[in-house]
This record gives structure tokens, sequence and C-alpha cells, in this order.
């Protein structure tokens, strides 16, 4: 099972935190009425949202994915009970240098959000 595939990219290492969130997205007339009874309009149910992370990711790794991420679209194939795929985008990359031997190895983190 692989957790996650970038586009045509599947990494040699599977990442060590994968925590994903399926929103349901309301509309604005969702709220109480006047006689209060609540109403909810649903727009887009399960809205994924995961947060990734590699530990001692090779720079190697990181330059592949680094180059999908910071493409303006991603087919993201990830595991939601079974495979699935959603065209999503990158946040908050961060990335902090563990060791610089063999070329250097990194501890990666970032948000994957559908569109």
């Amino acid at each position: 099972m692989n957790l996650l595939k970038y586009d045509d990219l599947l990494l040699d290492e599977e990442p060590s935190g994968f925590d994903l969130t399926a929103t349901n997205v309301e509309g604005s007339d969702t709220g109480v009425s006047e006689t209060g009874v609540s109403l909810i309009h649903v727009v887009r149910s399960k809205k994924i949202k995961i947060d990734v992370a590699y530990t001692n990711l090779t720079s190697e790794n990181l330059s592949l994915l680094i180059e999908k991420l910071e493409q303006d679209t991603i087919e993201i194939t990830y595991f939601y009970g079974t495979e699935k795929s959603a065209t999503m985008h990158a946040n908050s990359v961060t990335m902090n240098l563990v060791a610089n031997i063999d070329g250097g190895y990194w501890n990666v983190s970032f948000t994957l959000e559908e569109f």
C-alpha cells in the first residue's frame, strides 16, 4: 500500500507523518432559523486536506518532491480506506537539514489541499 503518489512520482520512502482530514464545506445559508431549526447546506462533501511529513529524506528525493510541490496543481493519489485521487496544491512547506553527510538528509513537512 502506498500512502501518497505525486502525479507520476512515487518516492521510495513512505511519509513518517500522514494526517488526513475530510471536511464538509457548508454554504453561507447554513445556520439556525428564527424558529430554532438548524439548517445545514453542504456545498461540497469530503474536501481533503493532508498534513505530510518525511523524516531523513535524501537530497535526491527532496529535489524530486520539491519539483512537484512547486507546481500550481498536483494530481495526488492517496490512501483513504482505498486508493483515491484528487487535484491538490501544496502549502506551508518546511524543510530542516538533519545531517550534512552523503549529500544531506532532510526533515520535510507540508500540507496538501484539494481544490
